[in-house]
C-alpha cells in the first residue's frame, strides 16, 4: 500500500545533505495547541481545495502550500516504509509528536488510517491530523489524537462530524482582514457546540512583511470574541522555506 507524499516528504529528518541543513529531526509545531511542542511532520500530496485569501490592500496570497496540490509535484512511498522511517526517529532521538499535514490528508484515508494504526502499534506517538474539513473519516477521526481542523469553504456539517468523533481538536480559522470576524462568527454558529478554548484565530501570511499586517488583525478579533490568536512560529523563526 502506497501513499502520495509532497516533495518535503517526512521532514526534517537526521542529515548533513539535505537542503535546510539539518543535522538533526523534528522541528517545532509552529500553529495551535501545540505550537513551540518539537514534532515530526508528513505532507501528504494532493488537495480539494485552491485557496486564496484577500488583503485589506487588495492583494491575493495564494495558500503556502500549494505546491502539494497536484498529485505530479510528489514521489510515493509505501505505508509500512513511512511508519518504519518514523517509528526510528522516535526510537533514536527525543520525539513523540507527528504532525500529519497536506494538501489534505483525508484524500487518502484509507492508506492513513493503516499509517495511524502501524505508528500506534510500534511507536505510540501523538498524531496531529491537519485538514480543511471537507472530508469525513470515522477511522481517521477517532484515532487522530488532534484534530486540527481549517475550514474555509461552507462545510460546518462535515466539521460537526470531525468534532463529535475527536478526542481533541482545534477549530483553525485563517484570517486577513477586519471582514473575516463575521465569515468566522457565522461558521461557529452553525455549529453544535463548540469550545472557546479549541477556537484559534490565525494571521494568513508565510512572509514576515505580510504576517505584520495580518497579524494584528488577528489578535484584535480574537480579543473581541474572547478567541485563541495562534502565532506562525515557523515563519518568524525560519520565513517561507519548506522542510522546517
Amino acid at each position: 500500500m502506497k501513499m502520495r507524499l509532497s516533495r518535503e516528504g517526512i521532514f526534517p529528518l537526521a542529515s548533513t545533505s539535505n537542503k535546510t541543513g539539518w543535522t538533526f529531526p523534528g522541528t517545532i509545531q509552529g500553529e495551535g495547541k501545540l505550537a513551540g511542542t518539537t514534532s515530526l511532520f508528513l505532507r501528504l500530496q494532493g488537495c480539494n481545495l485552491r485557496c486564496a485569501w484577500q488583503q485589506d490592500n487588495g492583494t491575493f496570497t495564494q495558500c503556502d502550500t500549494a505546491h502539494s496540490w497536484e498529485c505530479n509535484d510528489g514521489f510515493e512511498m509505501e505505508t509500512d516504509e513511512i511508519a518504519n522511517t518514523i517509528t526510528d526517529c522516535i526510537a533514536k532521538h527525543p520525539i513523540n509528536h507527528i504532525v500529519i499535514t497536506g494538501g489534505e490528508p483525508f484524500l487518502q484515508a484509507g492508506e492513513l488510517a493503516t499509517l495511524m494504526r502501524l505508528l500506534k502499534s510500534q511507536a505510540n506517538p501523538h498524531i496531529t491530523i491537519e485538514t480543511n474539513g471537507t472530508i469525513f473519516d470515522k477511522e481517521v477521526a477517532i484515532n487522530a489524537d488532534l484534530l486540527s481542523i481549517s475550514p474555509k469553504t461552507d462545510c460546518h456539517d462535515t466539521v460537526k462530524h470531525l468534532i463529535s468523533n475527536a478526542k481533541d481538536y482545534q477549530l483553525k480559522f485563517v484570517v486577513s482582514r477586519y471582514e473575516d470576524e463575521e465569515r468566522v462568527t457565522s461558521f461557529v454558529s452553525k455549529l453544535q457546540k463548540t469550545d472557546a478554548d479549541s477556537i484559534l484565530i490565525m494571521p494568513m501570511g508565510f512572509t514576515l512583511e505580510t504576517l505584520r499586517q495580518t497579524a494584528p488583525i488577528a489578535a484584535k478579533i480574537a480579543v473581541h470574541k474572547g478567541w485563541r490568536y495562534t502565532p506562525r512560529l515557523h515563519i518568524d523563526i525560519w520565513g517561507n522555506r519548506e522542510g522546517v
